[in-house]
Parts: structure tokens; sequence; C-alpha cells
């Protein structure tokens, strides 16, 4: 999956504005560097539209060490940035969230019809870990069944 970097938005809004790329990438530079002097000096920013970053401490916790059954320590408490996004960018990403929904569901419809057209009895298919009672469902189902033929098929999320 791409990722958007620095120098892609640096490129972008030199495209966009006719800057060039040097001058872009100092004011790009220089508002990064803004935002994290804000938050280390444990003040919040606000970005009307885009979000709030807002500094903040985490509670001391215990660990475990997987190697070391029974054995514990304390994880000290650490600052860290909880992100909330604005409302535009809330809905813009639920708008995709609903899509990519939209896209595993119909990639799942296609298995199903794929493996019916087959000769394959279908009783589910799932295709995301949040899908993990209907997991369960189904291999309740074909164990109830007694079915030694059946198989589980996870499928990827759709992209």
């Amino acid at each position: 999956m791409a990722k958007l970097t620095k120098r892609d938005i640096v490129v972008a809004i030199s495209n966009q504005t006719g800057m060039v790329q040097h001058q872009v990438f100092d004011v790009v530079q220089r508002t990064l560097d803004k935002i994290t002097d804000s938050l280390a000096s444990n003040v919040p920013v606000e970005l009307r539209n885009f979000g709030v970053f807002q500094p903040r401490l985490t509670k001391p916790r215990v660990g475990r060490n997987p190697n070391q059954p029974g054995s514990s320590f304390v994880i000290p408490p650490r600052a860290t940035v909880k992100f909330k996004a604005g409302k535009i960018m809330r809905q813009r990403v639920e708008k995709l969230s609903r899509e990519l929904k939209e896209a595993a569901e119909r990639t799942r419809d296609a298995y199903q019809q794929e493996l019916t057209a087959a000769g394959h009895q279908v009783l589910g298919i799932t295709c995301d870990v949040a899908d993990e009672d209907a997991v369960r469902s189904l291999v309740r189902e074909a164990v109830h069944l007694g079915r030694d033929d059946s198989a589980l098929l996870r499928l990827p999320a759709a992209v």
C-alpha cells in the first residue's frame, strides 16, 4: 500500500502553487517543527477541519516478560500524542471505510459464487478479522455437521 511522504506533499504543493520545491520544503518543515515544539511544550495543536493533537501522559502499567513467566515489572508513564480527527477528515475517512467494506463484500460474494459454481457447499465466507464471530460460528457449524471435508478460508480484506 502506498503512503504519502513529506516529499510527496512538497512536490504536490510546488506543482499547484508554482513555488520552488526548496521553498515549499522549508515552509512544510517549519510547520512540522512548530507543531512538534508546541506538543513538546505541552500545548495542544488544533488545526480546524483536520484535527487536534493533544499531548498526554500514559498511566504506569504492569508489564510481563513472556520468556520469564511469573515475573512482572512496572512500565513507567510516558508522554504521547493523542490525535482526534476533525469533522471533515472523519467524514471523508468514514466514506472510505464504507467503500472498503462494500469492496470486501463484493470480493466475498464473488468467492462464494465461484466455489458454489465449482460444486462446493458454502456455509459462509469471512473477509476480515472483524468477522471473528462469523469464523467461530462457521467452525462450530462445520464441527456440528461432522463434516470432515470442510475447509475454512480466510480472505484478505479488499484494497
